[in-house]
């Protein structure tokens, strides 16, 4: 198997979806700033999981001006 791909299946979790009712899914977040002018700032592939407000902070600590 690809390193890569074992690489990403020790990474990827269980995680729950409240919007849609009792949802569970395996994989990832994929949190994506995007500037005024369409532009992908910072990005980051998190476990599912994991809490989306933590990954905000790293996302936005990074934004200066």
């Amino acid at each position: 198997m690809h390193p890569v791909v074992v690489a990403l299946q020790t990474i990827a979790d269980y995680g729950y979806c409240a919007a849609a009712k009792d949802m569970h899914y395996y994989g990832f977040h994929g949190h994506v700033l995007i500037s005024g002018s369409g532009v992908i700032t910072p990005f980051a592939l998190t476990p599912a999981n994991g809490d989306e407000r933590e990954t905000l902070w790293d996302l936005v600590s990074k934004i200066h001006g």
